[in-house]
């Protein structure tokens, strides 16, 4: 039955290769057929008409013993990106779950001003009962974590409010405040001021640093690159990770799943993903998260990090509760009517 898209694609494109082969010659002609053989790879003696167009598409395209291309990788990964590979394994698997703010006042000078709007404030609220019931049963929030942004404590709040009560909502950090994480690429039409790229690509990336790592067992991490220890600004520094160790497991004990929340800002977040992925921090502009969705991201014990969604508003209550910004929804050109 796998055959059958092949011999159809074949019987269209042989007499387009006799054509070819009548105008150009018979190279033309062997062209087509590699073309052809080239549609499937991994069975190359399916197409081939003999042995000599089977050798030039092997050439053109190798086959490795898995069957995939044969192509060599475009991107390779660190399994010590968080400079803890070979150190004690537990059993933990964390999730950090990022959650960008509500709708805010735009184009006040100063931060106090940039409150919530009445939507925002709304969509906070929708967030707080999805995560709510977001866990599986048995499991609970470690802690909350929140820019010093006011768009991001007051929708911290209204979230935290919503989760059970003994939740640490941790102090307003501003490594985790809106800024240019990367020169992206491309690079927007709009005036781009690298110098703010200049100031907060160090803080972003150290706000990354500090929340992402995989659990060991030891307490006692080694100060070298650990992700805790990356700022003690006056502005305020992260909880150390290693003040934070999980508890000591064995080898046996059963898998368990902590959950970080972080209320932040939508540049951060979207930098988060590139550099969870281990993609280049140029692609963050290609991402799109809308107010209050939420991204899930995991870190397996062994460093391999997943992301399970990205800017999910399947929880917001209508079409009119999506914005980007004051945009309202997919519609860039648009206002919201709930401002």
């Amino acid at each position: 039955r796998s055959s059958q898209p092949i011999v159809c694609v074949q019987s269209m494109v042989r007499p387009f290769g006799k054509l070819l082969g009548r105008l150009f010659g018979s190279g033309a002609a062997g062209i087509t057929a590699v073309s052809i053989t080239l549609l499937r790879p991994q069975s190359f003696s399916a197409c081939a008409e003999d042995d000599k167009t089977q050798k030039i598409a092997s050439d053109v395209m190798p086959v490795n013993p898995r069957g995939s291309l044969g192509l060599a990788p475009t991107a390779t990964w660190n399994d010590d990106w968080d400079c803890r590979e070979g150190r004690d394994k537990s059993n933990v698997t964390r999730h950090l779950v990022l959650v960008r703010h509500g709708q805010y006042v735009e184009g006040g000078r100063e931060d106090a001003s940039m409150v919530l709007t009445e939507l925002g404030r709304h969509q906070a609220e929708l967030t707080g009962r999805r995560l709510a019931q977001y866990l599986p049963e048995g499991v609970e929030w470690k802690r909350i974590h929140q820019s010093d942004m006011i768009r991001a404590k007051e929708t911290a709040e209204i979230i935290a409010a919503h989760l059970p009560k003994g939740v640490p909502l941790s102090k307003p950090n501003a490594l985790l405040n809106e800024g240019y994480p990367a020169d992206p690429v491309p690079m927007p039409r709009s005036m781009w001021k690298r110098e703010d790229t200049w100031k907060d690509a160090p803080r972003i990336e150290a706000a990354f640093r500090a929340l992402f790592y995989r659990a060991t067992q030891s307490k006692a991490q080694s100060r070298r690159g650990d992700p805790g220890l990356v700022s003690g600004a006056a502005s305020g520094s992260m909880v150390d990770a290693a003040s934070v160790g999980v508890p000591s497991v064995s080898a046996t004990a059963p898998a368990t799943h902590e959950y970080e929340l972080v209320v932040c800002h939508g540049n951060v977040i979207r930098y988060f993903i590139c550099r969870a992925l281990q993609m280049p921090p140029e692609l963050w502009l290609r991402w799109a998260v809308f107010n209050c969705g939420i991204t899930h991201i995991c870190i397996s014990p062994a460093g391999r990090c997943s992301i399970f969604a990205v800017g999910d508003v399947g929880h917001l209550d209508s079409v009119d509760a999506l914005t980007y910004g004051h945009y309202h929804g997919y519609d860039m050109t648009r206002k919201s009517s709930r401002l």
